[in-house]
């Protein structure tokens, strides 16, 4: 008897999967589980937390904190809205960094110190699991030798790299350099994983100069700088160009960057500097933390079963597209399981306080109605009564006679049939009757004529 039950407990199994494979098709797997946290420390109100990793032209696109409320997401027909987007300390795909710094002449002193101070940290920061990094200088002399000699290491090793930067002299070979930068990055992805991307970073404190005495065939005038902006498009990397102090030219700088690219202008301040690094830092971080404040009803749907969490920020940018963010479980026991709390020691987490004073709160309102039925029933039942004593007697009807007084004694019979006889006292106008006497009390001994006596035997 058990062995005719294994195929058909195989039919089973193979129905099952075969019903259940579409429904994890669906989640795509890169995403992570989706949590529940409170939306504050004194909060039942919940909180889906996610993580969703971006493409880089994504997370440029959403690296600006004014537009964190336009992330938008769906989960179990639940459209949620007021989305907090907070970069993370992770690259989603693996990065291949390129850091040229210019060392001029000019560079000399507060220069090149301010530079190494400021890589030091924005290298520092990196992740060592997906990121590389090569940081090469460059002037005007064995120009492309250096840049070409670059070693890619993880960020820690990197380090030593900025430490061993060579003293500031010569004149400025830019466009050279941007060109022969963006070949190595190219160069330097061959043989990475397919969704590995470089970057190319440059730092200069000035324009473009070069002179015969310098490296021959370096880029100079127009014509150099179209081939390094030809060279950062047709490579497909993101550049970004710092400039240093007041010589740089802008529109110099944003002409090298391309649409792929950004530049800044930042004057002689290590407080300045570090912000550029740190938004460049975090336009490198294509991962983004979301946060989403769900209506406290919402928890009997999200314990029904197992639903993803589908992400878009639809700004008209082209960021983001719809994307499933993870994957929402419910706890085994029951909800609401909090794993957490959010964080709201920031500007964007006033957003969720006052989402959070928009709920329902369906317990007060329980209350509040109860409160009010109760006043209602008082005022409908009780309060007539203690008002209008005789008239709610009235509405009661008369009292139901005793049965002691339902029997009379057989000599009252005359009294009853004469009373019976009487004619009915005369009424006059205004409905007030005259003539009537009151009948004197019955005896004990008075029987009623009509009822007879019962025999005791």
């Amino acid at each position: 008897m058990i062995r005719p039950a294994l195929p058909m407990l195989a039919c089973a199994t193979t129905f099952a999967m075969t019903f259940a494979m579409p429904a994890l098709a669906q989640v795509a797997t890169p995403t992570s589980p989706v949590g529940m946290v409170r939306c504050m420390e004194s909060s039942d109100v919940p909180c889906l937390r996610a993580t969703v990793p971006l493409r880089p032209e994504e997370a440029r696109a959403s690296n600006e904190q004014s537009a964190a409320a336009d992330w938008k997401a769906d989960i179990a027909d639940l459209s949620l809205t007021g989305g907090i987007a907070r970069s993370t300390a992770t690259i989603a795909h693996p990065l291949t960094l390129l850091v040229l710094v210019d060392i001029s002449g000019s560079m000399k002193g507060e220069g090149i110190e301010l530079t190494r101070s400021a890589l030091r940290t924005f290298i520092s920061e990196l992740p060592r699991s997906s990121v590389r990094v090569a940081v090469a200088p460059f002037a005007s002399h064995t120009l492309a030798p250096r840049i070409r000699a670059a070693t890619f290491t993880d960020p820690q090793s990197a380090l030593a790299q900025v430490d061993g930067l060579p003293q500031p002299e010569g004149n400025t070979g830019l466009y050279s350099a941007v060109e022969i930068g963006s070949e190595v990055v190219k160069g330097a992805l061959d043989g990475q994983p397919k969704d590995a991307w470089g970057a190319l970073l440059v730092i200069t404190d000035g324009v473009n100069d070069v002179r015969p005495t310098d490296d021959p065939g370096l880029l100079s005038g127009s014509t150099g700088r179209d081939a390094a902006v030809n060279a950062v498009a047709s490579s497909g990397n993101y550049v970004w160009l710092v400039g240093i102090g007041s010589a740089p030219d802008g529109a110099d700088l944003q002409a090298l960057a391309g649409a792929h690219g950004e530049r800044y202008l930042v004057a002689e301040d290590p407080l300045l500097l570090h912000r550029v690094f740190t938004g460049i830092r975090d336009a490198l971080f294509t991962t983004r933390a979301l946060t989403y404040p769900a209506p406290t009803w919402a928890r009997a749907r999200l314990a029904r079963g197992v639903f993803p969490l589908t992400v878009s920020r639809g700004d008209g940018r082209g960021c983001c597209s719809p994307a499933v963010a993870g994957r929402w479980t419910p706890p085994l026991y029951a909800l609401p399981a909090f794993g957490g709390v959010a964080d709201s020691g920031t500007a964007t987490a006033q957003g969720i306080s006052a989402y959070e004073q928009k709920q329902p709160r369906v317990a007060s309102n329980v209350l509040v109605f109860a409160f009010f039925a109760l006043v209602g029933v008082v005022l409908w039942f009780v309060l007539p009564g203690m008002i209008w004593p005789d008239e709610s007697v009235a509405m009661a009807g008369p009292p139901a006679p005793k049965l002691a007084n339902s029997v009379a004694s057989p000599a009252a019979a005359p009294r009853v049939a004469a009373s019976a006889a009487a004619p009915e006292p005369a009424v006059v106008s205004g409905g007030v009757r005259r003539g009537v006497t009151e009948a004197p009390p019955r005896r004990p001994t008075d029987v009623t004529a009509a009822t007879a006596r019962r025999s005791v035997k």
